[in-house]
């Protein structure tokens, strides 16, 4: 089914475009009516649409479940309050080109935040983190671990928050570009001047994931469901 579903977009796609230049490039002499001669690709294109749309209600019954992830519905503030159990909090982060909007959600409040860090800043910042935890082609020391952006990463996604995080134990969190990259159990809740040196400083850190335990999910309807 998936397969059909692809090859009926590709040909939409293509309909759909030879409709666009078709409407776009003068009309030449010819025997056919000007105002039939795109008749055909649109009659094809609607067939199509119809059968993709088919296929999609069929995919929604069948697997409700991958439904959710690729088209995830609403859900009321009212309902997701009542979904989270005590001392279990919500982060949402959602992206835009000039920086993250967070709202942080527990069984009783709703609060909410900005970092403004744009996309392109955000990305390098988290590479930056990234490329410190791949060992592949290392030896240890060389690229030790950066706690200290680590912690400026925690501190733009958290410190809005510090308040509600107190007496949170389980913290579930949606996140949105480049965050979704990083395991957010690596990030580092106090500060540090100096990256560790050897093994055994990493005894000191404090990984978000050494206090408190953490979900990742794709949107707050999966969550609830």
């Amino acid at each position: 089914m998936s397969v059909n579903n692809s090859s009926l977009t590709g040909k939409f796609n293509r309909l759909e475009g030879e409709i666009q230049g078709g409407l776009e490039k003068p009309h030449a002499a010819t025997n056919i009516p000007k105002d039939n001669r795109n008749e055909q690709p649109a009659l094809d294109l609607t067939t199509i649409t119809t059968n993709i749309n088919e296929i999609d209600t069929a995919l929604r019954r069948r697997f409700p479940a991958f439904s959710e992830l690729t088209h995830p519905a609403a859900v009321s503030l009212k309902t997701l309050q009542a979904t989270l159990q005590p001392n279990e909090n919500l982060l949402i982060q959602i992206i835009e080109e000039s920086g993250s909007f967070l709202v942080f959600v527990n069984q009783t409040t709703l609060e909410a935040a900005t970092v403004k860090l744009n996309t392109n800043q955000l990305n390098a910042l988290v590479n930056t983190i990234r490329t410190t935890t791949d060992l592949s082609d290392t030896t240890y020391g060389e690229k030790p671990f950066d706690v200290v952006y680590a912690h400026e990463l925690y501190k733009l996604f958290f410190q809005p928050f510090q308040h509600l995080l107190e007496n949170t134990e389980h913290l579930v969190l949606v996140l949105d570009g480049a965050m979704q990259n990083l395991p957010p159990s690596l990030l580092v809740t106090q500060p540090d001047d100096t990256n560790p040196t050897s093994p055994i400083d990493y005894r000191n850190i404090s990984f978000l994931g050494h206090e408190k335990a953490l979900s990742v999910v794709p949107s707050v309807g999966s969550f609830v469901s």
